[in-house]
């Protein structure tokens, strides 16, 4: 039976762009377009879909908060495969369009972000107009036909809307990458195998030094990030996000995270998974 992931959509996305990497590997998926975040999260939640491909973490912009707050909470929701793929920005707009002249920049939150300091340089009498997609930004442009206004995403959609690429390659990091994970229900067992496992953990209050004792229990894992964000409970309490090297199914990782588990206030398994390997 084919199976169905939900990605933020329409075709020519970057979330489009990884779940077609994903496809290439498993040709029995279906993939479906929602128009925002929190639909595709809902569609995977609520079992319209069998997976979710969303992105978490970005080289220039750092965690994607949405997707890491719907898996902090949900119930059932779990990463099950990661994915990294490579990002080029480029400014899409009509022909005779002037960067100095350029009066609005549409695009999508986060590649809004990831080249900043360009149109800072080179359209510096602009504002930022965010929309839900670098394609729906695309498509406003076309729609509003003013060379005065350009988006910022991913030419593969040009022709589509009768636009052009004014310049190539504006991230303001070059080789850009962000890190999509696929999701779904899934129940995490002692017998899963994975090459990486993801948690979140928030600390016991007024323990001076809970989060070095913590650290000091994962010294024999080869951590691949710690970082941390706001609970939205209470001001200055955090939740922490790690990414530890290694094989869920071993005994010794596992007795480890129980140890982490026993000393944290709250604690749970994002996910122990394997990378699919971007095409």
């Amino acid at each position: 039976m084919t199976k169905k992931v939900a990605y933020l959509g329409p075709e020519g996305t970057f979330s489009y762009q990884a779940t077609r990497s994903l496809l290439n590997h498993q040709p029995d998926f279906e993939a479906i377009p929602f128009d925002s975040m929190y639909r595709v999260l809902a569609a995977v939640e609520g079992g319209a879909t069998d997976f979710a491909m969303v992105p978490i973490e970005n080289l220039v912009e750092g965690m994607i908060s949405e997707p890491l707050d719907f898996l902090v909470h949900s119930d059932s929701v779990n990463i099950v495969s990661e994915l990294i793929e490579p990002i080029a920005l480029d400014v899409i707009g009509l022909k005779g369009t002037l960067l100095g002249d350029v009066k609005e920049v549409v695009s999508h939150a986060n590649p809004v972000g990831q080249s900043r300091q360009f149109v800072r340089q080179y359209m510096p009498h602009s504002k930022e107009v965010l929309v839900q997609s670098t394609v729906a930004a695309i498509e406003m442009v076309a729609n509003r036909n003013d060379i005065h206004v350009v988006a910022i995403g991913n030419s593969s959609v040009n022709e589509r809307y009768g636009v052009v690429t004014l310049v190539e390659n504006v991230g303001d990091v070059q080789n850009n990458k962000t890190r999509f994970v696929l999701l779904q229900k899934h129940s995490i067992s002692d017998n899963d195998e994975s090459e990486k496992i993801s948690f979140v953990f928030s600390l016991n209050k007024d323990q001076p030094g809970g989060l070095y004792r913590i650290l000091g229990l994962l010294q024999n894992l080869n951590l691949t990030k710690i970082e941390s964000r706001p609970s939205k409970d209470v001001l200055g309490s955090y939740y922490f996000f790690i990414d530890v090297q290694g094989d869920y199914s071993n005994p010794n990782i596992r007795q480890t995270l129980q140890a982490v588990k026993a000393n944290t206030e709250t604690f749970k398994i994002l996910g122990a998974y394997k990378e699919i390997k971007s095409c």
